[in-house]
């Protein structure tokens, strides 16, 4: 059973890799923006973290997409 589960994850890397070099450009553009998108809102990002306090052994993160679209509106943290 574990060898089914192995065999399934290795074919679903190989897939995406293929599909990631297939659209290379896409992909690099589509995080290109998203890095940008983060990066003009990064003090409201950093702002938003500092709000919560963070017990070890828990983090607190942000997705991309919430940092995406921060943009003067509560931004949501996920531990």
């Amino acid at each position: 059973m574990k060898e089914d589960i192995f065999e399934e994850m290795e074919a679903t890397i190989v897939e995406v890799r293929k599909l990631l070099q297939e659209n290379r450009k896409d992909w690099e553009s589509r995080y290109a923006k998203y890095a940008d998108d983060i990066s003009e809102r990064k003090d409201e990002i950093i702002a938003a973290r500092k709000k919560f306090h963070q017990w070890d052994p828990l983090f607190v993160y942000t997705n991309v997409a919430e940092a995406k679209k921060a943009g003067g509106r509560s931004l949501s943290t996920s531990l």
